[in-house]
């Protein structure tokens, strides 16, 4: 599965204070989880992931991965997913079409639309295992963040902090990172992060960002 930038950032931003138990939804090809393990050291790191090709691929990365001891795949859906821990930090970079991907291949479709996990049912599942002072990070076009906000409040789980994503200078913001927590702020902490600069090169605060997970970065 393709690396995307969208969860590298995700992996690169989501944050606790110190987490012991996390989870990632919708893993993929387990590269958030990864991040997360590399990140805090002393946490066990859960990939949950409905998919069946694409959790043998995370199993196998996390398999041969320095964190192996502390990462682990489970195949399941998380919308009927009964677990026994609460997490203390929970990840998703979920699909975000809400009427379905317009291509024939099934296993795309189904990776980019939310035909499997709508915007309340996240909610609603992330509400069900996030631990009381958790911390639940996602990333989302701008159209879907709004959606979501209004789903996550109904669950009990409130905007804490926002960044929005600028693919290149003087381009419009295509993607929001958000953290939501049961308690309701006083403001939202604002934050910018732009990907390239006018001459398509990535900008210094994006390298800054992402240097510690990639072995090269123009």
């Amino acid at each position: 599965m393709k690396l995307g930038t969208d969860a590298v950032l995700l992996g690169c931003l989501a944050d606790h204070p110190h987490p012991t138990h996390i989870l990632d939804i919708g893993t993929g090809s387990g590269v958030i989880a990864l991040q997360l393990a590399q990140r805090f050291e002393n946490a066990q790191v859960m990939g949950l992931e409905i998919e069946t090709d694409a959790a043998h691929q995370a199993q196998l990365n996390f398999k041969n991965s320095p964190w192996a001891d502390r990462l682990s795949l489970t195949q399941a859906d998380v919308t009927t997913w009964q677990s026994e821990l609460s997490f203390d930090l929970i990840c998703c970079n979920p699909p975000y079409y809400e009427n379905g991907f317009p291509i024939a291949d099934d296993q795309r479709r189904l990776v980019r639309s939310n035909e499997l996990l709508s915007f309340e049912q996240l909610a609603l599942s992330v509400a069900r295992l996030l631990r009381a002072d958790g911390s639940f990070w996602v990333i989302l076009p701008t159209a879907g963040m709004q959606k979501l906000c209004g789903w996550m409040a109904l669950s009990g789980l409130y905007l804490q902090e926002i960044t929005f994503i600028y693919p290149k200078i003087n381009k419009a913001c295509n993607r929001q990172i958000a953290a939501f927590r049961a308690l309701s702020p006083e403001a939202i902490e604002e934050h910018t992060v732009c990907i390239r600069s006018e001459d398509n090169s990535y900008t210094d605060t994006y390298k800054a960002l992402t240097a510690a997970f990639y072995l090269q970065l123009k």
